[in-house]
């Protein structure tokens, strides 16, 4: 919306109750198959400027109003239009967004690298990507010790500039006791998609010695999707031995 636009509407804010931009219909319109003066017809814009008491007034009743203006209208309230743009059509639904001139994404890819290791040595069960691999063969730790959820945190984090795992979820902290790290790994990426990333690809390798993990792979692969709200098809696992 340019400059002019808002100029034209606080110029005009002592003549009515509610000052909106219009814009003339150059297209035929038609009602029920029978064409309508296009002279008589007006597109509302916004932003509009009303007066404040009156609007709460309206908002008040509970009734169903499309805009500012028709809610002002709806209370008796007088309707001013200045010269509208095209540039300020209003953003109602999820389709207007395509009508808006967003920057280009970047090309730059940003990459980040996670490591975790964890001793076996706890009853409890042994968790990878969310994916329980075995019932007691847990690892020491003070979250619930899924090692490759806390090594694609740090990768995340990594990559977005963010700190890594133990600065957002510290282990002093006791509200991180036994903590889902599926869910806190949610968590981190929200924050980088809150800065304007987003995850292209994941490629993940475990190394372990035992138990074998071939059989859990693609488990892991379509929760780590789930949780990420990612393409299945964009993260890869893999296993190894450090024989």
């Amino acid at each position: 919306v340019s400059k002019n636009l808002f100029d034209r509407l606080i110029e005009n804010l002592d003549k009515a109750d509610c000052i909106t931009p219009a814009l003339k219909v150059a297209d035929t319109t038609l009602f029920d198959n029978e064409a309508l003066q296009r002279e008589k017809i007006k597109l509302i814009q916004t932003p509009q400027i009303s007066k404040t008491k009156l609007l709460k007034k309206a908002l008040d009743q509970n009734l169903e109003f499309t805009d500012d203006s028709t809610a002002i209208a709806a209370m008796g309230g007088k309707i001013w239009f200045v010269e509208g743009e095209e540039n300020a059509s209003k953003l109602t639904f999820k389709e207007d967004l395509k009508k808006l001139d967003l920057p280009k994404p970047s090309f730059e890819i940003f990459t980040g690298n996670g490591f975790d290791v964890h001793e076996f040595g706890e009853n409890r069960p042994l968790l990878l990507a969310g994916v329980q691999i075995h019932p007691t063969m847990g690892l020491k730790a003070h979250s619930d010790g899924d090692v490759l959820a806390h090594s694609l945190t740090d990768a995340i984090l990594g990559a977005a500039g963010l700190g890594d795992i133990g600065e957002l979820y510290p282990d002093t902290d006791m509200k991180f006791k036994n903590a889902n790290s599926m869910e806190l790994l949610k968590q981190a990426y929200d924050k980088v998609r809150e800065i304007g990333f987003e995850l292209i690809n994941i490629d993940i390798c475990v190394m372990a010695q035992s138990p074998k993990l071939k059989d859990f792979k693609q488990a892991m692969q379509s929760n780590i999707a789930h949780t990420l709200d990612l393409d299945e098809f964009r993260i890869n696992v893999k296993a190894t031995t450090t024989e």
